[in-house]
């Protein structure tokens, strides 16, 4: 039996207590934030622009990643730890590894790190760094400054710490959480045997479970795209290669390189151990097929009649190395890629219309003044 995955810390049993799952976190927090935020905007005349702001109104960068974002993030917070469970059950259940005994022991080890003291600690003291920054950015550093709707009122922004605590925190277990399952895969797949099953209906050798993990943390990257494209387009960030928000840029270029590195990351080791595997076969049918051969020279000089049974044995290692080469080798099937990747790119699109309508801009007022 694989051991229950679970932090075990306030936020989760708080979830468990009012039986929360996913989507439930992600609709609530959705509601909350809509009306509290609607609340406190009009209560404090911050819906509509101002000389201190543009107002909640006017802000859809805001309304996306308030509305969305966050409770989404924090939704995979929730997910992360029953998606784990279901990853390690699938390849304890399919028998991928040689050695069950070294494999309990690691699962054993991650639920306790998972339900370790520490990543509590580190969570609360990383959320708590956010909220003073939080507080100091739009209070102290944000009075000179046209800026986001919370700095029309100082209320505003301690209405907003709660929640924005609640959010870094459930970010930071997370980002720990995944972390934690990323290396228990490593350990897995790099300390031990694994046998692959080539004709296994996931097309992925029995380990789909691992690439089907990574293709649902495609729709979070892409979710944090689509924060990244709204802010190129209501505050056209680019300002075409004059760029003004070099944040912004700096941010994209990161999603763009760091996309990749996290979609094969958790899948590198499952993909050593499976080349592996197909290696070491490969490699005894290569040792099998110099013996027949040699044999065969043998048997050529010295008795040609009994040839027949050793072409025929050749043949079967040829035939046997072709079926061994098509071996899956990734644990994913050809789709996931292209999923995962359409997910990554797509919400890029926006931004992307929103510079070339610059730039289209910019080369009128130029040619025709």
């Amino acid at each position: 039996m694989v051991p229950k995955l679970s932090n075990g810390d306030w936020l989760t049993r708080f979830l468990d207590q009012i039986r929360l799952g996913p989507i439930g976190v992600v609709l609530s927090l959705s509601i909350i934030n809509v009306v509290i935020n609607i609340s406190i905007a009009l209560n404090q005349d911050a819906w509509f622009p101002s000389m201190k702001s543009q107002g909640l109104g006017s802000e859809p960068g805001a309304w996306f990643n308030d509305f969305l974002v966050i409770p989404v993030v924090i939704g995979y917070f929730r997910w992360i730890q029953t998606a784990g469970d279901s990853l390690f059950g699938e390849l304890v259940t399919v028998q991928v590894f040689s050695n069950p005994n070294f494999t309990k022991s690691i699962l054993n080890n991650c639920k306790t790190r998972f339900q370790g003291v520490w990543t509590v600690i580190t969570s609360v003291s990383i959320a708590v760094i956010f909220c003073v920054w939080f507080v100091l950015t739009f209070t102290v550093f944000a009075k000179n400054t046209f800026s986001s709707w919370v700095t029309v009122s100082p209320t505003i922004v301690w209405i907003r710490v709660p929640f924005l605590f609640v959010a870094a925190y459930a970010i930071t277990m997370f980002v720990i959480d995944l972390a934690m399952i990323i290396l228990v895969l490593n350990a897995l797949f790099r300390n031990q045997e694994i046998v692959v099953q080539p004709f296994s209906p996931d097309d992925a050798g029995g380990l789909g479970s691992v690439g089907q993990f990574v293709a649902k943390l495609g729709y979070l990257i892409g979710m944090l795209g689509l924060g990244l494209s709204a802010n190129f387009v209501t505050q056209n960030a680019f300002r075409l290669i004059g760029i003004s928000d070099y944040v912004a840029v700096i941010a994209l270029i990161l999603y763009l390189v760091l996309s990749p590195i996290f979609f094969f990351l958790p899948l590198w080791s499952a993909h050593v151990a499976m080349v592996k595997y197909r290696n070491n076969l490969l490699t005894n049918i290569s040792k099998e097929y110099v013996q027949v051969f040699n044999q065969l020279i043998s048997l050529r000089a010295e008795n040609p009649d009994r040839l027949e049974p050793h072409l025929r044995k050749i043949k079967q290692l040829e035939e046997t190395q072709k079926t061994i080469n098509k071996f899956p080798i990734w644990p994913f099937n050809a789709d996931a890629p292209r999923r995962f990747f359409a997910l990554v790119i797509s919400p890029l699109i926006p931004a992307v219309i929103s510079v070339a309508i610059d730039l289209i801009k910019r080369m009128s007022s130029t040619i025709f003044p």
